[in-house]
């Protein structure tokens, strides 16, 4: 990865998770924080917003502590630093996909915050036409970054991530789909707004049936989850 790609991959601030983020929350803790670029843009947005930040890598936490209101260099298997106050909000934006064990990261999280804590997640969908095109033609290329990225220890498709979830003690509050639909179906504009309608009655509630939504499991690229820790 070069030195650019480098910055981008630390530093970016995730807009797509910031209305995942309730109304109403004063403390969040961004594990994975990167640089602090999510936390940095949170804060410009909501100038009240307190925001810690857990970093494996210790230069990339050394910068996010210069924009947030403290960072630590250490493993997202650990517990937040006993000084920093109870969160009412955790971020792990693709994170979890890069642990060993995010089922038992998950729980243990859930033990060291509040009940009723929200919880927003990213998670990147191996059930997208990209990685079962390359399956059918016979190849599981890992890349830099993406859906295969190098670093990536486990995967998870809708119902894996819905199961993460309840094994954690989660209740989930909200799904939202980053779609990225195939080629032929960006083409042809009937098409692109079918996946669209699909996405929004599914937001609204509606229920698609198995296969409808597996049209809609094959154009996502990112789960987007919004979830609270059970008593």
């Amino acid at each position: 990865m070069s030195s650019e790609e480098s910055e981008g991959y630390y530093s970016h601030p995730r807009n797509e998770l910031h209305a995942l983020v309730p109304d109403g929350v004063r403390r969040v803790i961004d594990v994975g924080c990167g640089a602090g670029g999510l936390g940095l843009a949170l804060k410009r947005a909501r100038p009240s917003l307190e925001v810690r930040g857990i970093e494996l890598v210790a230069e990339q936490a050394a910068r996010a502590k210069l924009v947030l209101d403290d960072a630590v260099s250490q493993s997202a298997e650990l517990p937040p630093p006993a000084h920093w106050p109870r969160p009412d909000c955790l971020i792990f934006a693709d994170v979890l996909e890069h642990l060993v064990d995010p089922w038992a990261t998950l729980r243990s999280w859930r033990g060291w915050v509040d009940p009723g804590t929200w919880v927003v997640i990213s998670l990147p969908n191996v059930g997208h036409f990209s990685i079962l095109a390359g399956l059918l033609a016979g190849q599981w290329e890992y890349e830099q970054e993406g859906l295969l990225d190098r670093t990536h220890l486990r995967f998870f498709a809708r119902k894996s991530m819905r199961a993460l979830l309840t094994d954690a003690g989660l209740e989930l509050h909200s799904v939202t789909r980053a779609i990225q639909t195939p080629p032929f179906i960006q083409a042809v504009s009937v098409l692109q707004g079918s996946v669209r309608f699909l996405r929004d009655r599914e937001r609204r509630g509606a229920r698609l049936g198995p296969l409808r939504t597996g049209v809609l499991d094959l154009a996502t690229f990112q789960f987007f989850v919004c979830a609270r820790t059970l008593p």
